[in-house]
């Protein structure tokens, strides 16, 4: 089982750094990625906060060594999977995430 969230979580953060990197909306220092977001949320809802956690941040990482992601990526993927992992352990429905 581990396995698969692993697999599931390197496969999240391949796609959201390729995606990331070709969908950017630039608001001043902040280089809002819409993709990271979506893949944040899922990754939140198939494979749990932690290793949600983990694929934000790695994700941050790369996207900020391509040049391609701000520092404002790491708190707001962060905190981002966080919520959507909670609101959807709590209704168990992934509107609220």
């Amino acid at each position: 089982m581990k396995t698969r969230k692993l697999t599931l979580t390197a496969i999240f953060i391949a796609i959201n750094v390729v995606l990331s990197s070709i969908i950017v909306i630039p608001l001043g220092p902040v280089k809002a990625a819409p993709i990271q977001h979506l893949i944040n949320v899922l990754c939140a809802v198939l494979v749990g906060p932690w290793f949600g956690l983990a694929q934000a941040f790695i994700s941050s990482i790369i996207r900020m060594i391509f040049g391609t992601g701000s520092f404002f990526a790491f708190p707001g993927s962060m905190v981002g999977v966080l919520l959507a992992s909670g609101f959807y352990f709590y209704r168990k429905h992934i509107f609220m995430a």
